[in-house]
């Protein structure tokens, strides 16, 4: 069997890991209050270093609409693995359809689940079929920050992002 790491970074002191079956929990690092279609990316009070070749889908809990009146607006949400940097900051983009809402901190309101990217290469699926996801709590992510919610094809090379990686690693990466 083999072994894949999730490395992921705490931002919220409160944040714990919770794992239902194949789906693990996800929930707000603050209160949030929101009004009718009031749009907000919720903060969930993480960022995470996934493995090569994979991917995180995150979608709401079955519970979400009926407790809080919110919608996940791109009905799921894809990670990849480039999205792994201390400031990629995981978020569920709501759309509240209720009068109003309070969200509470610490509030479950979306799930996620580790899953094998479909462009992997055929060795990557048969190593697949006996590979275990496990996570592990760190003290900085190593890779380079893409920039936040919503930053597909864009890194961020700012100075105050390299500087705890080069100083892990002992050398500064080198950025393409």
């Amino acid at each position: 069997m083999m072994i894949k790491t999730v490395k992921y970074f705490k931002h919220n002191k409160d944040f714990v890991l919770e794992k239902y079956g194949n789906w693990i929990d996800l929930s707000v690092s603050k209160n949030y209050s929101m009004e009718y279609l009031d749009f907000e990316i919720l903060d969930l009070g993480v960022s995470m270093q996934l493995p090569d070749w994979y991917k995180a889908e995150i979608k709401p809990r079955s519970s979400t609409f009926k407790k809080f009146g919110i919608i996940q607006t791109n009905s799921i949400g894809e990670i990849d693995t480039e999205y792994g940097g201390m400031k990629d900051r995981w978020g569920f983009p709501a759309l509240c359809l209720s009068k109003s809402t309070f969200i509470e901190k610490n509030s479950r309101i979306c799930q996620f689940t580790v899953k094998l990217r479909e462009d992997a290469p055929w060795y990557m699926k048969i190593l697949d079929l006996f590979t275990t996801i496990k996570f592990k709590e760190v003290d900085i992510l190593t890779k380079i920050s893409r920039g936040g919610f919503g930053s597909s094809g864009t890194t961020t090379t700012d100075k105050e992002t390299i500087a705890p990686i080069k100083k892990t690693l002992g050398y500064e990466p080198h950025i393409i």
